[in-house]
Parts: structure tokens; C-alpha cells; sequence
């Protein structure tokens, strides 16, 4: 089927396509389905919305993540037609139902990640799945790997690269912004990676945000560290294991966390670190509830290490308390200062 292309400016990180319900019919096609897009030499699939006024009939209404790729304008004609799903869905049905994924799946569905070809819903499964079901430690590996290469790399022409990194659930935890200073004054190169919120209202990156830019990239990354020896950033910010962020966003509303070990690692992997000190903290009000917990977690990220050649040491600590005297980001950025200018609290 032709039709005449409709700039939409719209924006949205996935390719998205609105067609009138008319046209969706003729082409067999419901909503979430798949469209192939084909203008001159260049090909796009892109994801269906159906609509019965705001696109009329005979058009294609495109977001801009497909109208600026593809160079159209507005009526431009463009051969649309349905398309199959791709393949790794096959694969996260297989996870929904409780079987295990083989590596070769779980790089084709973090592949498809990366690239925007899962739909939001798609995504969410997979997420739910892992949620539902848990993951051998050959998939989690193999998840750690897939998504720290399908990233960039962060190479700072360093063998001993070190990092830490908390698992999270405890009030006014400003540790990463003490140790990290801390660690690189000492000589050490700590590129200190982090993410924002997931289970909580802000994460070490919200935190540090308060104090200075978090949105670095890997070229003002290598500047910084080349000059003090550690950073503290967003993770977000860079392509470091890109799915990482993605799956991010679909656990923060469900405050769920199924990737944690992936999630940790792939990104320690990703900016070449080789050694790791996990903290634990652990309480009934914490993520990780008992001590016998803690010491499972972290059997299963010291394993994990020995699979992707990191050292890891990890630390279950007192996790029934907020830690240090405030809580939220900007009172919390500034303790992580006062402290290591030595003041006294207030």
C-alpha cells in the first residue's frame, strides 16, 4: 500500500506510526503491531497507533523519530506494509513461561532493545518475567555481557580500575559521595558510574546532581578522570549498557528490581573495572531483610564477578537506620561535603 507521508511533530524514542483505522484494516494491522516504511532507498519499521480522526485516510502519521531518519516531509509518498515482530518476542514468551533463555536469546532480546524494536509492553513483560520467574546464573552472565557490549566501552588506558557500588534501600545513603573522593585522593582511578532512583526517591546521581553536572560524556568522562583520578555521574548520561537505563524505567513505577545483578555489573564491565566492593545493607526495613540474605546476594555477585573477570568483595551492613543525619538530595549532598571537609554537623 501507498501512502502520502504526514509529519507529526511529535516526539517520542521509539518509531511510532499513526494510521487512520481505514488503512489499518486494508493493511491488517492493530495497534503495537509492525509497519515497514520504505521512501526511496531507506527502510524503517515502525510501531502501529490507529487513529479514526487525527490522521485521515491515505495518510501515515510519523513521529520524528522516523520523519527526521528517513528525511520525509509531508506528502511524500511512502510504501507501507505489515511486517513480522521480531524474533527475540519468541524468546520473552519463552521467559514468560518459566524456561530458561539461552545466551544466543538473551542477545537477541537486548539487541532489540538497544535498538527500540520492543514496544513499551514488550519490554515491560520481559521485565515482569524475570520478576516472576528469576534467572540462572548463566543468564544473569550472559545478561551482564550482552548488555555491557551492546553499549559503548569506557577505555581509560588503565589495568587496575576500581569501583563500589551499594545495593540501595537505605535512607540517606551518601556513601558513594564520601568514598569516592575518598578513594581517588588516595591514587586510585574510581570512574564512579550511578544511577538515579529506581526503588527509591533519589538515587546517587539525583544526589550529586545537587553539586555538579551528572550528564557527562565519555570524552568529558576520560577528561575528568584523567585529572583527579575519579568522577561520579549518571550512567544514563553516556552509552554504558544502554538497556540497563531502559529496564530502569519500567521497574521505578512498579518498584520492582529483578535485574539488580546485570544492572550492577554490566555497567562495572562496561567502564572496565576490576575491582569491586559491593555494600549490602541489610535490615527488615532494607532491601535485603536477614544476614543468611546478604550472604546469598552476595555468593551471587562475587560469582558473577568471577565470570566476567572482576574481583568483587562485598559487605552486608547495618541497614536498620537512615545512614548519617539527613535525608534527601540536596541535604544529603551537603553532609557528603561537610564530611569530607571534616565540619562538624550543625
Amino acid at each position: 500500500m501507498f501512502l502520502k507521508a504526514l509529519e507529526l511533530h511529535l516526539e517520542a524514542e521509539k518509531p511510532i506510526v499513526i494510521l487512520n483505522k481505514s488503512d489499518a484494516e486494508e493493511l491488517d494491522v492493530r495497534p503495537l503491531d509492525r509497519v515497514e516504511i520504505v521512501f526511496k532507498n531507506k527502510k524503517l519499521v515502525g510501531t502501529v497507533n490507529i487513529a479514526k480522526k487525527f490522521v485521515k485516510p491515505g495518510y501515515i502519521g510519523l513521529y520524528e523519530t522516523i520523519s527526521k531518519q528517513m528525511r520525509l516531509k509531508t506528502g511524500d509518498r511512502v510504501k507501507v506494509s505489515r511486517t513480522e515482530p521480531p524474533t527475540s518476542i519468541e524468546f520473552i514468551k519463552k521467559k514468560l513461561n518459566g524456561s530458561q533463555l539461552t545466551g544466543k536469546e538473551i542477545n537477541q532480546i537486548i539487541k532489540d532493545v538497544v535498538s527500540k524494536k520492543l514496544s513499551d509492553v514488550e519490554l515491560t513483560t520481559f521485565v515482569v518475567s524475570l520478576h516472576n520467574h528469576g534467572m540462572t546464573m548463566d543468564e544473569v552472565a550472559s545478561l551482564s555481557e550482552a548488555m555491557a557490549f551492546t553499549g559503548d566501552i569506557l577505555d581509560l588506558g588503565k589495568e587496575e580500575i576500581y569501583d563500589k557500588h551499594s545495593i540501595g534501600g537505605c535512607p540517606g545513603d551518601k556513601t558513594s559521595m564520601i568514598l569516592v573522593p575518598t578513594v581517588a585522593a588516595a591514587g586510585l582511578t574510581i570512574p564512579k558510574t550511578s544511577s538515579r532512583s529506581i526503588t527509591s526517591p533519589a538515587g546517587t546521581a539525583d544526589k550529586m546532581e545537587c553539586l555538579s553536572p551528572v550528564d557527562l560524556s565519555v570524552e568529558e568522562i576520560k577528561k575528568v578522570v584523567k585529572k583527579t583520578n575519579g568522577c561520579l555521574v549518571w550512567g544514563g548520561a553516556v552509552n554504558l549498557a544502554p538497556a540497563d537505563d531502559m529496564f530502569i524505567e519500567i521497574e521505578h513505577p512498579l518498584s520492582i528490581d529483578p535485574l539488580l545483578l546485570p544492572s550492577v555489573m554490566s555497567k562495572k564491565k562496561a567502564v572496565g573495572c576490576k575491582y569491586l566492593v559491593i555494600d549490602i545493607p541489610t535490615g527488615k526495613n532494607a532491601k535485603i531483610k536477614s544476614v543468611q540474605e546478604a550472604e546469598k546476594l552476595a555468593s551471587k555477585f562475587i560469582e558473577l564477578g568471577k565470570r566476567l573477570d572482576i574481583k568483587v568483595s562485598c559487605l552486608s551492613t547495618y541497614g536498620e537506620q537512615p545512614i548519617g543525619h539527613n535525608i534527601g538530595p540536596a541535604l544529603e549532598a551537603r553532609e557528603a561535603l561537610e564530611t569530607l571537609m571534616n565540619k562538624k554537623e550543625p
